[in-house]
């Protein structure tokens, strides 16, 4: 997806409804390619790999699985 635009505050969508919003942005310094989107849900941050956005459309981006799927991975500032 080269050319998608994730808007901070974005809701973000999985089959079972709202995981929550975009906060943040990962981008690789090396690259300047985005690589994982944060999302804060019930005052938590997560990674979400950029690889599992199936798509995005203004204030919305939609996952590809459930809500279950993406409650591993959590953010943190200083890594």
């Amino acid at each position: 997806m080269p050319d998608m635009k994730i808007e901070r505050n974005a809701r973000v969508l999985t089959k079972d409804g709202e995981l929550g919003r975009v906060s943040h942005l990962v981008v690789d310094r090396r690259t300047k390619e985005v690589t994982d989107i944060v999302v804060e849900c019930d005052g938590r941050e997560q990674m979400i790999p950029v690889s599992q956005v199936a798509s995005v459309s203004g204030d919305e981006v939609t996952l590809t699985g459930g809500n279950r799927d993406f409650q591993k991975t959590a953010f943190d500032r200083e890594d």
